[in-house]
């Protein structure tokens, strides 16, 4: 009896931990968002530009990246927008925006709003607006890339404030809208390869009047700029700077004790 009430116990035991281990094994980490607190943003009728904008918690228990997509839907006209990455830890929330442009089309235009996060994409809301104008991308402006990779792209343009809003990218690249401050943007990108051949055309809009005033193909090798180079290594420069002037002096000192 003592002996297979050991043996019990012992089989018992080795039975527990093999489930326990497998219980916590097959545990996963939740996460989730909540926007049913707060009211989706976006203009009932545009006629270049459709900016919209909610809040959205991480209700989870781990940080995620969060993006935007839009999806517009019009007769003869169809697009997918994106906004830029947005990091939320849990517990907390992010003012999030994309930004649309709907070119050649007037009148109703459909649109389905959804967040990417975690591995997960869920449906925000479905909604539609009034476009009054068409919006004809004709006119190019010039644009120079500052610098490119999977991550960004940085370029500067004629128009000092404003926005960039991509319009057209190369297949499942993911190019979100950014602002211009002093001609220069960094828009946030996401491709699934970087190719330094491909291009991304963005509409360019005028901060002071809100339309658009033209497009740019901005292209994903960084051309030579030399105030941009300069800003980069800035504290490279004073350096040498630095070590130039010291140079001088020393030798300037010397001559003095040679004399």
């Amino acid at each position: 009896m003592g002996k297979a009430k050991i043996t019990y116990l012992i089989a018992l035991t080795v039975l527990f931990a093999v489930t326990a281990s497998g219980l916590l094994y097959e545990v996963e980490v939740g996460d989730s968002l909540n926007q049913s607190n707060y009211e989706l943003n976006y203009s009932q009728e545009i006629e270049d530009v459709q900016e919209i904008s909610i809040i959205l918690d991480n209700t989870g228990s781990v940080g995620c990246q969060f993006r935007l997509r839009n999806e517009l839907k019009a007769e003869n006209f169809s697009r997918t927008d994106y906004s830029q990455s947005y990091s939320v830890w849990p517990g907390n929330s992010a003012l999030m925006e994309v930004k649309s442009v709907p070119e050649n089309v007037t009148g109703e235009i459909n649109s389905t709003l959804y967040a990417s996060y975690c591995g997960k994409t869920e449906e925000i809301a479905e909604f539609g607006f009034n476009d009054t104008e068409k919006t004809v991308l004709n006119d190019s402006v010039e644009s120079k890339t500052l610098a490119a990779e999977n991550g960004g792209v940085k370029i500067s343009v004629p128009v000092q404030e404003g926005v960039v809003v991509p319009v057209d990218a190369p297949a499942y690249w993911k190019v979100g809208s950014a602002q211009l401050n002093s001609g220069r943007a960094t828009a946030d990108l996401e491709a699934p390869i970087f190719n330094a051949e491909q291009s991304v055309e963005f509409a360019v809009i005028n901060e002071s009047t809100g339309r658009t005033v033209g497009t740019t193909s901005v292209e994903m090798t960084a051309e030579e700029d030399l105030l941009y180079r300069i800003e980069q290594n800035f504290l490279e420069i004073l350096l040498g700077i630095s070590l130039l002037v010291n140079v001088v002096l020393a030798s300037r000192f010397f001559r003095q004790l040679i004399k």
